[in-house]
């Protein structure tokens, strides 16, 4: 598919917020399995929970539930693996329209300014308004057509098409 410039939205969230989305879904369901690391700081964990979505989150009617292995990367002690049964995985890309879903009061987003996976909704790059210069020719292509409007030098045919009598 193909999005037309005056129709497409730029959202202030994407990726990371459904990813965020997903880790609060699964902790209030509570099926997320009890390890202690930090998903939202810590790289690799990061990395295994935007795994987590990118696998199993889809947008599909009715509920959605998957069987997962969890990673944990736990400080002082050798990385494990949790098999847990994931719920509601529709809910958080279905965040993407209804922003509420994210529940940034429960799950404010981290303090992290280096990283944003959204672009600028304000930012109009489609409606710049460059400024015409002066030396320059109103026709499309000056040095053509007699300084004639480009559309103006094509020939127009009026003849009429001819009938044939099949009778």
């Amino acid at each position: 598919g193909a999005a037309l410039p005056s129709t497409a939205r730029t959202l202030t969230f994407g990726g990371e917020d459904i990813s965020r989305g997903l880790l609060w879904t699964q902790r209030h369901h509570q099926t997320y399995p009890q390890i202690r690391t930090d998903m939202l700081t810590k790289p690799i964990d990061l990395l295994m929970l935007n795994q987590l979505k990118e696998s199993y989150c889809e947008i599909r009617e009715g509920q959605l539930d998957a069987v997962a292995v969890v990673h944990s990367y736990e400080e002082k002690a050798p990385p494990g693996s949790h098999r847990t049964r994931l719920t509601a995985l529709n809910v958080p890309p279905m965040g993407l329209f209804y922003p509420m879903l994210f529940v940034p009061d429960v799950y404010p987003p981290p303090p992290r300014t280096w990283f944003s996976d959204y672009e600028d909704m304000l930012e109009d790059t489609w409606h710049i308004d460059f400024s015409r210069r002066s030396d320059m020719s109103d026709t499309f292509y000056p040095n053509v057509n007699g300084g004639l409007p480009m559309w103006e030098s094509y020939p127009v045919y009026s003849k009429p098409k001819k009938e044939e009598n099949l009778g």
